[in-house]
């Protein structure tokens, strides 16, 4: 392959903050190795956390894939950037298996499942079989040429002795093309030998209800792999390939300001950056809180935005908003409480608040442990004490505003943190 392959997807800049994954990564190309001797391989899906790093996962693999394996042929799909009519989605699927079959990433995909450039890229390989299956899917109805859609890569592997990945990001997104397409993508998977896939999304909720359940047509045909939060090393290594070399007290408080998590890391890491080399403030621990609050509390924060954007996308479909927030609220300064506690705490019914933690729990902002209930993301938590109860922050907090809400953190998180981060 060029040195092109990919730069449109996956650049340098991005590469660089690639940072460990090798487990994973490692058991990625294993089944790689299993799929070339055509004994075991797996379909696999990763479930972690929005922005935890999945598509990082995916496309660090994907290259390294198109640079050692000619004969496994990875195929790219963010169906966030799809359009999901079931037409639509058929012949842009069909599109894109075509494309990434002849460039293996070398051009950007451009005007993909266009008439012009299906026939442009079934030209390419001349096989009249894979033709006529394309002519096919131009009368039938929507079930049916989903099917087609979905069986094509499996044509264009047994016809040309290959094997094709099919990487599929955000992939419940796949659930709106059509209100049966779990049952029809097993119905094809169990058919298929050449074909593998490679999912990830960042709705856990519904992925786990995809491939956890028992009732899930797909439970069982895919190997889950969860992305868990960085370490304590790779949070110094993070911080190190963003800032440069920082002492380990800075590298630690951002690690237990992040939980581990790699893109509050980066944004942390990216605002002291600029604190220390366009402010010329000197580089301190109080400083890095600096850079979490301001990140986290101010509405220009990158923190905060993406807080927002979770928190609006789990209620898209909800109703009664303020119950929830005040639920959410009353959690949030707890840090984790049973149906009673809350209740008690919000002055609800415990039955009301019973079945709107039942709710909740197909969100991705709770989990339940025992009786209990806790926030899958502790920043997210902490967005929300603080903004709930309407403190914003700008740029540049004043020392006494910023020494409040650091004595109220270490008083409520600290010791959260510290648990989390290092569990």
């Amino acid at each position: 392959m060029t040195n092109s392959t990919l730069k449109w997807l996956y650049p340098a800049s991005k590469k660089k903050l690639f940072t460990n994954r090798k487990a994973i990564l490692k058991q990625l190309n294993y089944n790689i190795e299993q799929i070339q001797t055509r004994e075991t391989g797996e379909n696999i899906v990763l479930i972690g956390l929005r922005k935890i790093g999945k598509t990082l996962i995916l496309k660090e693999f994907m290259q390294q894939l198109i640079r050692s394996k000619e004969d496994c042929v990875p195929v790219y799909l963010d169906l966030e950037g799809l359009s999901l009519e079931p037409r639509n989605f058929s012949f842009t699927y069909v599109g894109y298996v075509m494309h990434w079959f002849n460039t293996r990433g070398t051009i950007m995909p451009m005007g993909i499942g266009e008439h012009k450039q299906i026939y442009s890229e079934l030209a390419k390989i001349g096989d009249h079989e894979l033709i006529d299956h394309v002519n096919e899917m131009n009368y039938l109805d929507d079930e049916r040429i989903i099917h087609a859609a979905l069986d094509f890569p499996e044509l264009l592997a047994n016809r040309t002795s290959t094997n094709i990945i099919i990487l599929i990001d955000e992939f419940q997104q796949i659930t709106e093309v059509s209100r049966d397409i779990i049952p029809l993508f097993r119905s094809v998977l169990q058919t298929q030998s050449r074909t593998h896939y490679l999912a990830a999304g960042s709705a856990v909720h519904i992925l786990e209800k995809i491939f956890k359940e028992p009732e899930s047509p797909l439970f069982l045909h895919f190997s889950i792999i969860p992305i868990k939060p960085f370490t304590r090393d790779d949070t110094r290594n993070l911080v190190k390939k963003v800032f440069g070399k920082t002492p380990d007290t800075i590298s630690s408080r951002i690690f237990h300001l992040s939980f581990g998590h790699p893109f509050y890391i980066y944004v942390i890491a990216e605002k002291l950056k600029r604190f220390c080399e366009i402010d010329n403030l000197p580089l301190t621990t109080k400083l890095v809180d600096k850079a979490f609050f301001t990140e986290t509390l101010n509405p220009d924060g990158k923190i905060y935005n993406i807080c927002a954007y979770i928190f609006k996308e789990s209620f898209r479909d909800i109703r009664k908003e303020s119950i929830y927030r005040t639920i959410l609220k009353c959690l949030a300064k707890a840090g984790h409480g049973t149906v009673t506690q809350i209740a008690r705490e919000t002055y609800l019914d415990t039955a009301i608040v019973g079945v709107y933690f039942n709710r909740l729990l197909h969100t991705d902002l709770v989990y339940k442990e025992g009786s209990e209930y806790f926030f899958k993301d502790s920043v997210l938590r902490c967005w929300m004490l603080y903004t709930f109860e309407g403190i914003v922050l700008d740029d540049y907090p004043s020392h006494t505003i910023l020494e409040e809400l650091i004595e109220q953190y270490r008083e409520k998180f600290e010791k959260a943190a510290s648990e989390e981060a290092d569990g």
